[in-house]
């Protein structure tokens, strides 16, 4: 891939970002606004390195090496890339089990 790629959210990702921040706000306002820093700094580093995230494990286990991820601690953004777009599909708190969540997910919306 040459030159910067799109960063493009989807609904049901930048709905689970605004839950994320939503939630921290209700403590600490300051911490809401540093974490939403933190993940839209890592994603935005995707529009230049979009193949730079890890397979996700999980999907990986059944040879689907469609989907990548990054890590913002605790928060895994799952993401696929195609020629010129990067596709941000969930952000999903890592410390919980995600694997029949992302399957679920994943396979229902064709993602």
């Amino acid at each position: 891939m040459s030159g910067d790629c799109r960063i493009v959210w989807s609904d049901n990702a930048a709905s689970m970002l605004d839950e994320i921040v939503t939630s921290i706000a209700e403590d600490s306002p300051r911490n809401a606004e540093a974490a939403l820093d933190r993940i839209r700094t890592r994603v935005g580093r995707l529009s230049r390195s979009p193949q730079g995230g890890r397979y996700v494990p999980e999907l990986l286990e059944f040879g689907i090496r469609t989907y990548r991820e990054v890590i913002v601690k605790p928060w895994r953004v799952i993401y696929r890339s195609d020629k010129d777009t990067v596709h941000i599909l969930v952000v999903i708190d890592a410390r919980r089990n995600v694997s029949s969540y992302l399957l679920r997910e994943l396979y229902r919306r064709n993602l």
